[in-house]
């Protein structure tokens, strides 16, 4: 069964995949802004809150912690 929290994370990737497709194809450097506009869509619709920001708290995906927020 697909929860809503998933249904919006397929329609954030949607969405960021065609802002893809339609504002970085000729683009020479991606930059940080860049990034957090990408970002923005892809939570956008499932965690609106933290969509297009960087993280200040730790994160765990499984076993696995990735590098502080300090160091993103």
């Amino acid at each position: 069964m697909i929860t809503i929290f998933k249904h919006n994370e397929i329609l954030g990737l949607d969405a960021a995949l065609r802002w893809l497709n339609q504002s970085l194809v000729e683009v020479n450097e991606i930059t940080l802004d860049h990034i957090l506009a990408l970002h923005k869509r892809v939570l956008g619709y499932a965690d609106p809150m933290a969509a297009g920001q960087l993280r200040t708290l730790p994160v765990f995906v499984g076993g696995f912690r990735p590098p502080d927020a300090n160091l993103v």
